[in-house]
């Protein structure tokens, strides 16, 4: 049976058919995931709405300026305008760059966005996002076979590194994030697919090959800035690689090429050189805890890509605790049965046989082991010289971004912070079925080295069936609401919300972009400045609707903010709770005060 796939998988029609259905496949899953699923928006998927088609108001709050927008009446056009595209202001890049310059990422995914965006003046879709990871994720799972079968040399291992990676967790994550991540991580898949085209055992280096190349590179460095930390490492593996070859030649083409694809980017758009060279927001963390943040980032790849949880360290304190304990209870609880039957034939025969099995166990452990590990230094070296380079610079270009994200980022404060790592699930992936496909390959037992593609093709779909039924997706934020459609409900009347910071104009904005009337500010600003922010919410006089979202745990915190601030308004009256709404980074409770 295993023969007959092998052999249709050879045939390149059927192979070709195999990885179509395979992606349709995939596709339709995400899809539907993010039709039916996901219910809400994280802020920075907002953020690109904002950044792509606001004119020349790339946020409307944010926590280091006061916003004209913030603690005062505004229209819900204004929302509206935030999110989508003016007639008069369609396919205007001049925009983008201007929103983009202010930001800190570059301008390519968001030009994309206002293209689509411009074909539907005055309308807002998540699906407008969504179109271009639809895209972008077929691109990549091409690429991404192209490129395990470069590496593998094995139809049957590409078919199923794209099967397993496109049905994890990790990348359902990458692709219902309306962000530019996922068009970074198809960019980098490309890169490293090209690059295998210059590993000629020749040290022939063809320019042909570098054209590609570069214009991936321009691509890759406008669409985000891990993109240009992982090229980064491509380039200075490579260099070094053409140098201890002694091929200065190709050193100096490879080196131009890729130095020439930032400069191009950079000449595109100027604000990259600023951008990329400012102070990274460093969240001042100790050397102990970056490595305990970098922990944590290999505990998203074992999540993400193979659905387990490695132990946290409380977890592993506990069970050295307890493992000793539990031995020895074992011990206590078998020695009396040992004692009582020290004379039975039976019980001896068993004890010979069990004696016997753990001694062949312990061979075989063993001779597992020394085909495996390393006699000695010069056979450690021997080794790594025989692993293919790129598998090398794939392991550490991902860990230089993991190690990035574990000194930029707080894990512990922030949520949704796997989106950072997005761009090296592809590659660690990769790294892993390779590692397992080498140890298996090395055990010698006829029957498992024969079968070793097929184990690890197995093997790693169960994982990945695993990771993707074992975990819920954070970027789906479902539960948003359970009063209905709040877009609806709050058209054509006035909305207060009083959120966890500045930034619920923004998490609202999808919400009340049809509302008359706005009104938002923190719980924070509301308690420091009650006079200033009260006697302008009382200076609207209205016969609307008028809701109130408050954030809060519980309903009686609500009803404290409620009784405390909002009781002497002009047009408050009796309230009526409607429910409860999760909105990005909270809870809120719906009143309808008029």
């Amino acid at each position: 049976m295993l023969n007959k796939i092998r052999n249709s998988i050879q045939n390149q029609k059927i192979l070709a058919a195999l990885v179509f259905f395979i992606i349709l496949a995939q596709l339709i899953f995400i899809s539907c995931t993010f039709a039916f699923a996901k219910d809400g928006y994280h802020v920075d998927e907002l953020y690109s709405y904002g950044l792509s088609n606001s004119y020349r108001s790339p946020f409307l709050a944010d926590d280091e300026n006061e916003s004209q927008y913030v603690n005062k009446w505004i229209d819900g056009s204004v929302l509206n305008d935030y999110l989508t595209v003016d007639e008069d202001e369609a396919f205007d890049y001049e925009n983008v760059w201007y929103n983009q310059a202010l930001d800190r990422h570059p301008i390519l995914y968001y030009s994309i966005l206002h293209t689509i965006c411009s074909f539907f003046p005055g309308q807002f879709s998540r699906w407008f996002g969504f179109s271009i990871n639809i895209a972008v994720f077929i691109v990549t799972q091409i690429f991404l076979f192209l490129l395990s079968k470069k590496l593998f040399r094995s139809n049957w291992l590409a078919v199923f590194v794209i099967l397993c990676y496109g049905f994890c967790l990790g990348a359902l994550n990458t692709f219902i994030y309306i962000r530019m991540y996922a068009m970074a991580t198809m960019w980098v898949v490309i890169l490293a697919y090209l690059h295998t085209k210059l590993l000629d055992p020749r040290g022939v280096l063809k320019p042909k090959n570098l054209i590609p190349i570069t214009v991936v590179v321009v691509l890759g460095v406008l669409t985000n800035h891990t993109f240009t930390i992982m090229a980064f490492v491509f380039a200075l593996c490579f260099c070094l690689r053409y140098l201890a070859k002694k091929q200065v030649k190709n050193f100096f083409l490879y080196g131009c090429s890729m130095l020439l694809g930032v400069l191009l980017a950079w000449a595109i758009f100027t604000p990259l050189m600023s951008q990329i060279f400012a102070e990274s927001e460093s969240t001042g963390l100790s050397l102990s805890l970056i490595l305990e943040q970098y922990l944590v980032t290999w505990r998203y790849i074992f999540k993400s890509l193979f659905g387990i949880s490695p132990m946290t360290p409380g977890e592993w304190t506990f069970f050295l605790m307890m493992a000793p304990v539990v031995i020895l209870l074992v011990v206590v609880f078998a020695l009396p049965i040992c004692f009582l039957l020290r004379k039975n034939e039976g019980f001896l025969k068993l004890l010979k046989k069990v004696k016997a099995a753990f001694i062949n166990l312990g061979k075989k452990i063993k001779s597992i082991c020394q085909s495996i590990y390393p006699r000695s230094i010069l056979e450690f070296f021997a080794r790594i010289k025989n692993i293919n380079f790129m598998f090398i610079v794939l392991f550490l270009s991902s860990q230089v971004v993991m190690v990035i994200a574990a000194r930029t980022t707080n894990f512990a404060v922030m949520g949704c912070c796997d989106r950072y790592i997005f761009i090296v699930y592809p590659f660690m992936l990769l790294v892993f079925v390779a590692a397992v496909y080498c140890i298996i390959g090395k055990i010698r037992i006829k029957r498992i080295q024969k079968h070793s593609k097929a184990i690890v093709c197995v093997l790693f779909a169960l994982l990945s069936l695993q990771s993707i039924t074992r975990y819920d997706s954070d970027y789906l934020f479902e539960g948003a609401s359970d009063i209905g459609d709040l877009a609806e409900i709050t058209a054509d009347s006035t909305c207060i919300v009083v959120g966890y910071d500045k930034r619920a104009v923004t998490i609202f904005a999808p919400y009340f972009r049809y509302a008359d009337n706005v009104f938002a500010t923190s719980y924070s600003t509301l308690c420091d400045e009650t006079e200033e922010i009260t006697a302008e919410m009382d200076s609207l006089e209205t016969d609307e609707t008028v809701y109130l979202f408050v954030c809060g745990e519980t309903d009686s915190d609500a009803e404290e903010v409620l009784d405390t601030y909002f009781s002497s308004l002009n047009f408050y009256s009796q309230p009526d709770c409607l429910g409860t709404v999760t909105i990005f980074n909270g809870s809120y409770v719906v009143y309808r005060m008029s």
